[in-house]
């Protein structure tokens, strides 16, 4: 599953690798340079999501 993410210069992209119970893997490209991260999973009255970005945007595991 893929999901790209506009963060205001460039699109970001997010693929998930891996989840454990509280953690997701995700494979992240942005500007040709693809790296792995693990994120806390948080949870909210829109679901389970992750944050990303010096502003913790929300990017929530349905979308991915």
């Amino acid at each position: 599953m893929e999901y790209r993410f506009f963060e205001g210069e460039c699109f970001i992209t997010f693929e998930l690798f891996d989840r454990k119970e509280n953690e997701l893997i995700v494979i992240v490209t942005r500007e040709g340079k693809t790296v792995y991260k693990v994120y806390d999973i948080l949870t909210d009255n829109k679901g389970e999501y992750f944050e990303y970005g010096l502003y913790q945007d929300k990017i929530y595991l349905q979308e991915l």
